[in-house]
């Protein structure tokens, strides 16, 4: 897989962003080419790339895209756009395995790196957003959390 991702997308002069669509055996379903950007951004919308994997039936994709500089350092701004995409898929079911960034120096996986774990007030909203979609009892949801400012907070949806 990263012979192919790096022969498709290693020595392009534009940064691509493609999903790899994957079912529950972690089959390829389809290899999409989702953005071509700039010499240094790609805009990515988290929303439209978890409405391509339900319209697929995907469970779980992989992310891939390419520094055309070729350097495949990830920078922080695909660090953030990996866990914006993990915090939309998550609650639908859908995994994120890695996100793969390849260059003319090699690759690097965000997952292998761990960087694309998720910070405890985003596993806290996929926690309460679970909840609510499977109508769990209250017991499992923690008594206090903290808010977007790092603040305790009573959880009100315990009870």
């Amino acid at each position: 897989m990263l012979d192919y991702c790096r022969t498709a997308q290693a020595f392009a002069d534009r940064e691509q962003f493609r999903v790899l669509f994957l079912d529950k055996r972690n089959q390829l379903i389809a290899d999409e080419l989702q953005q071509v950007g700039t010499v240094d951004h790609t805009p990515v919308c988290p929303r439209e790339v978890v409405k391509r994997a339900l319209e697929l039936s995907a469970t779980a994709i992989i992310l891939v895209h390419n520094h055309p500089s070729g350097d495949p350092t990830p920078s922080r701004a695909d660090i953030q756009m990996t866990r914006q995409i993990i915090a939309v898929a998550d609650p639908l079911g859908i995994s994120v395995h890695d996100q793969i960034i390849v260059g003319k120096e090699g690759h690097s996986s965000l997952k292998v790196l761990k960087l694309v774990w998720l910070r405890d007030y985003d596993i806290t909203i996929v926690l309460w957003w679970r909840a609510l979609r499977l109508r769990s009892a209250p017991e499992v949801l923690p008594r206090r959390v903290a808010d977007g400012c790092g603040r305790q907070i009573r959880n009100p949806n315990r009870r």
